[in-house]
């Protein structure tokens, strides 16, 4: 997965912002850097938020990270843009909020919304998806939330976390991430005619 484009709306601090990743895809690597509060875990989150519905270090929700500078009608969203296997995806994110009513006066709460789109090297769309998008996007990535925050992206003082993973754990994701389960499928069948080998060859010799 390579990160496009990050846009968020009433998100944290940001009111409205736009994060290119694509402008750096012939670096190959690049830093994220700022003072302290300049939001840079925010971008992160962001990002988190849009694939998985949690913060990147699970410290707030999605509703709690409804910027205190938004318009009381102004809705907060999420869309991420990442390539993945030759395609280019956006996922579009809304977290369950509180905002003024179109008429009238006081607040109504609008619930929850995902969206998947998927599109082709020319930008073309391809598909959506509006429902059961999470399934949609474990599929693709062969990742949950936890799996992707201790393996591909450690929040900030989660280091740790990563360290004292279980090999089992890393395994497991390490084999989703290089498709190798075919491999562990092999070696267990073949531990399995060993098995019955040894076991033929011990009731010939009684």
């Amino acid at each position: 997965m390579q990160p496009r484009r990050l846009h968020m709306k009433n998100f944290g601090p940001f009111i409205d912002e736009i994060v290119d990743f694509g402008a750096f895809a012939d670096q190959g690597l690049f830093l994220v850097s700022g003072k302290t509060g300049a939001g840079k875990t925010t971008i992160f989150d962001g990002m988190t938020f849009a694939l998985f519905g949690q913060t990147s270090g699970k410290l707030r929700s999605g509703k709690e990270m409804r910027s205190l500078f938004a318009q009381p009608a102004e809705e907060t969203e999420v869309t991420f843009s990442f390539s993945h296997g030759g395609l280019l995806y956006e996922v579009m994110r809304r977290p369950e909020q509180e905002v003024a009513k179109k008429r009238g006066t006081g607040t109504t709460k609008r619930a929850g919304k995902t969206t998947l789109t998927v599109f082709d090297t020319l930008g073309n769309e391809k598909k959506q998806y509006t429902k059961n998008v999470d399934d949609e996007l474990y599929q693709m990535l062969h990742l949950n939330a936890d799996q992707f925050f201790k393996i591909i992206m450690l929040p900030q003082g989660e280091f740790r976390n990563f360290l004292i993973a279980s090999s089992t754990d890393k395994e497991q994701v390490l084999r989703r991430l290089f498709d190798t389960e075919i491999y562990q499928n092999l070696q267990t069948w073949l531990k399995e005619q060993a098995t019955l080998q040894n076991k033929s060859i011990e009731a010939k010799r009684l």
